[in-house]
């Protein structure tokens, strides 16, 4: 039996999360535990959860995605999972798909997965990426392209996964300590995959399995909050990681 914990966290998601995170049925060897945490209390949310028997979790006060899908770990380790899904409000798999697909390569030496991303207008966005270099950022706001992403059609070892859709082996996750809740928003998926890189861990794309994401992309809105925090955080990964 795999058992499987799945970590969402919501900025006012609850419509996004009550559409795209209501089935994750346990079957085919697969279980499921949901924890959830609420950065700003709704209370059609945690009448949800508690409908569907996931864990709510109500901060005090807003934090960070990695301090609190680290706060989910938390619970979920209590329920002795084998692997840590961390998936946004606005992405969707569908589980009985991903739990064949789990069946299918839960033997393989993996740390970490990803997968292919089909945005709005079916377009692949790849999970399979480089570590940036410090001027890939710069290019890609001159040029809208990704220059650290490659071809989403080959299942290979990458650098990183994007956060989004994060697998991670309980173990793994333990090990690395979850993610460096340094990083408020942005880049901490970057961070924590070259930490496991450092650690001889397995990052692994597949391009066989594929979820939906809607990908607002707040943070590419010049003089935004959230602009201000892409860069925020990037200059904090670069400086952590000086070695490019």
């Amino acid at each position: 039996m795999i058992k499987v914990g799945v970590s969402i966290v919501s900025h006012n998601n609850q419509d996004e999360i009550i559409q795209n995170h209501a089935n994750y049925n346990s079957m085919e060897n697969v279980e499921f535990e949901v924890c959830i945490t609420d950065n700003t209390g709704n209370n059609t949310l945690k009448k949800f959860c508690e409908e569907k028997q996931y864990r709510y979790i109500l901060n005090k006060t807003t934090k960070g995605f990695g301090e609190n899908n680290n706060q989910n770990f938390k619970w979920l380790r209590e329920s002795e999972i084998n692997l840590l899904l961390i998936i946004n409000p606005d992405a969707k798999i569908d589980v009985p798909n991903y739990v064949k697909f789990l069946n299918k390569i839960w033997k393989d030496k993996w740390d970490m997965f990803g997968a292919k991303v089909i945005e709005p207008i079916n377009i692949y966005s790849s999970q399979r990426r480089k570590f940036p270099k410090i001027y890939h950022p710069l290019l890609s706001l001159l040029t809208k392209k990704k220059y650290f992403m490659l071809d989403p059609k080959i299942s290979s070892i990458v650098d990183w996964v994007g956060g989004s859709f994060l697998n991670v082996r309980f173990e793994s996750y333990k090990k690395l300590k979850g993610f460096d809740e340094r990083f408020f928003m942005y880049y901490e998926d970057v961070d924590l995959c070259r930490r496991a890189k450092n650690e001889g861990m397995t990052v692994m794309y597949y391009s066989d399995f594929s979820f939906e994401h809607s990908a607002k992309r707040a943070g590419h809105k010049i003089f935004s909050k959230y602009f201000f925090l892409n860069i925020q955080s990037m200059i904090r990964y670069f400086f952590y990681h000086s070695k490019i």
